[in-house]
């Protein structure tokens, strides 16, 4: 992913030099023009940049197709990993253009176009950032860096660069730390069905889509596979996050705006925050370990169906998503009813908990009980506390009542 060879050819080491200064230039006069206010004309410029990154790879596709055809003479199945581009760039272009798109003609909210706006924002354009001090994890090493191909390349790079500032710019995404995880989740996503049309067309997997050359010179040592996904995908997670922070850091100190949480008085129940939070993680955690764990078993398979088993951390982390979002409605909704037995909602968040991740289910139904046993206890003894206030208030009334009956009494007697 970080591999750097450099070369001592004049242009091409011209075009290192100039490349990034060029696209940081550009981004910046971009982000000044770019329409914020009027929401007409926001829409407009989604729209024109989405449908200029679907424009831009069909036109790169079709020439790809067509130079194979011309040089072989006919199309082979084999190539359509040039035509999907089976690499991160594509998907983070794909769910970019898609969300441009869907967010110009809907406001509609839903939790996995919310994921595709915060993995825009954190995930894609940490890697945009990077392929600008590394153009080879965007053009095709095989073509000249000015071949019309690398060309679509960088400027699809530019619209990956501009299209999350300008997503804060007309407030249409807050970088918030809370959300921080979705742009993880976005990352899994990407990462899985990547190696699952890797390894069905091309025989290859994740090893050789993160492989990193900058690691092996400075180590002094290549690490086998799969075992240096373990720093290489956490490295770039943390470079993702640095550049989240900076950016929220110079918004903060451009708008003078203090992140503070906003504190609610209203007491909830704890248990929503804490599952909710619980979900997060291991959507996060489980997607990238089952991925390195699967990338083991079917490493050079030489292109068969076993990438299909790189979906099983996709479709689990989809039903941890499904499972985070209804514990996010119970979050803001407080609603202590999820404790009845009969509850259809917690029944179904219990079904996307158990398909995400058993383990998880399980403990989740334990200490679900364990929450029902208690709220029915703690009914229990408000109820026993509130006879007793009751019959002591009786108490209090029946002495009253004798009390002011001797006064009569006493009254009538001295009469």
């Amino acid at each position: 992913m970080f591999n750097i060879q450099p070369s001592f050819n004049l242009p091409t080491t011209l075009f290192y030099v100039l490349f990034p200064i060029i696209s940081i230039v550009l981004c910046a006069g971009l982000f000044f023009v770019l329409p914020k206010k009027t929401p007409k004309r926001i829409k407009i410029t989604k729209l024109v940049l989405g449908f200029l990154l679907v424009g831009m790879y069909v036109a790169k596709t079709a020439y790809l197709i067509y130079r194979y055809i011309a040089l072989v003479g006919k199309f082979d199945l084999a190539y359509v990993d040039k035509m999907f581009g089976l690499d991160l760039s594509f998907y983070f272009m794909l769910i970019t253009a898609v969300y441009l798109i869907y967010s110009a003609f809907s406001n509609k909210k839903n939790i996995f176009i919310d994921i595709f706006k915060n993995t825009i924002v954190s995930i894609s354009f940490a890697y945009a950032v990077l392929a600008l001090f590394n153009p080879r994890m965007i053009i095709n090493i095989s073509d000249d860096w000015y071949h019309f191909s690398n060309l679509i390349s960088m400027v699809t790079n530019l619209v990956l660069l501009i299209t999350p500032l300008y997503l804060i710019k007309s407030k249409d995404a807050e970088i918030n730390l809370k959300n921080f995880w979705q742009g993880i989740t976005g990352y899994i996503l990407a990462l899985c069905l990547c190696m699952t049309l890797n390894v069905m067309l091309k025989g290859a997997n994740i090893s050789e889509l993160t492989s990193s050359y900058t690691l092996t010179k400075i180590l002094g040592t290549r690490i086998n596979f799969p075992w240096f996904l373990l720093i290489v995908i956490p490295v770039f997670l943390l470079i993702a996050f640095g550049l989240y922070c900076l950016i929220r850091f110079i918004i903060s100190k451009i708008t003078h705006t203090k992140f503070i949480e906003d504190q609610s008085k209203e007491k909830k129940n704890e248990f929503f925050d804490i599952y909710a939070f619980a979900t997060k993680t291991v959507c996060c955690m489980q997607g990238i370990l089952l991925l390195i764990i699967i990338s083991t078993l079917v490493k050079k398979p030489q292109g068969n169906v076993w990438g299909l088993t790189c979906l099983i951390p996709f479709v689990m982390t989809i039903f941890c998503i499904l499972t985070i979002d209804e514990m996010q409605k119970l979050v803001n909704s407080n609603d202590e009813t999820i404790f009845d037995k009969s509850n259809k909602t917690i029944k179904r968040i219990l079904i996307y908990a158990f398909l995400g991740n058993f383990i998880f289910g399980f403990a989740f139904k334990a200490q679900l009980k364990n929450e029902r046993e208690n709220l029915i206890e703690y009914k229990k003894r408000m109820e026993r506390k509130r006879q007793k206030e009751l019959e002591a208030n009786e108490e209090e009334i029946i002495e009253e009542n004798d009390s002011n009956e001797q006064i009569e009494e006493e009254n009538q007697e001295n009469e």
